[in-house]
């Protein structure tokens, strides 16, 4: 919750700078792409497994505004949160 690149660069002991580029070096994709990558996949978990709110998800997930995390997740998966939810439970 509340993780940013610059605090996996100060655990890291490296500057943002190389973290991002190792980053890609090894992931190809940025330290920023990676977290988003986890925190939707936490999410499509939560959504499937919980009965939570999408408000209750948001905040869980360090997401301030759920409609935020819709924006996101619909960019990320192609489909809203509710309609995910909705496909799975078929």
């Amino acid at each position: 919750n509340g993780i940013d690149v610059s605090a996996i660069a100060r655990a890291a002991a490296v500057s943002r700078r190389q973290l991002e580029r190792r980053f890609r070096q090894h992931l190809d994709r940025t330290p920023n792409d990676e977290i988003q990558r986890v925190l939707i996949r936490r999410v499509t978990e939560l959504l499937t497994a919980t009965d939570m709110s999408l408000s209750e998800i948001a905040a869980s997930t360090g997401f301030e505004h759920p409609e935020y995390l819709s924006t996101v997740f619909k960019k990320s998966v192609g489909t809203t949160p509710m309609a995910y939810r909705r496909a799975q439970k078929r």
